[in-house]
């Protein structure tokens, strides 16, 4: 998203969407490829999968009330924070 947003000059709005449509096609592939060999935890896979919609709910709910001026800066304190972590775990 950052990279489209920044290097192929699109609106977060257009860099949300084709994210999204990316995340779903590698997704739908990565569950065939699990199913076909037999890996899949249904149980995990389920929880999982209703979080990640309610997740999505509620921020799909607030880029649309709040716009870019919440969804942008919020973005980058998720990053740092998952940053920061990377780096501890290599220290």
């Amino acid at each position: 998203m950052i990279a489209l947003t920044s290097f192929a000059h699109m609106t977060l709005n257009e860099s949300a969407g084709i994210t999204k449509v990316i995340n779903l096609t590698t997704n739908i592939t990565s569950l065939c490829v699990f199913l076909l060999n037999g890996k899949v935890m249904l149980s995990v896979g389920l929880i999982a999968g209703f979080f990640g919609i309610a997740g999505n709910y509620v921020g799909t709910n607030l880029f649309s009330d709040k716009g870019v001026k919440i969804v942008k800066p919020l973005m980058i304190i998720v990053l740092s924070i998952f940053f920061i972590k990377l780096l501890i775990e290599v220290i």
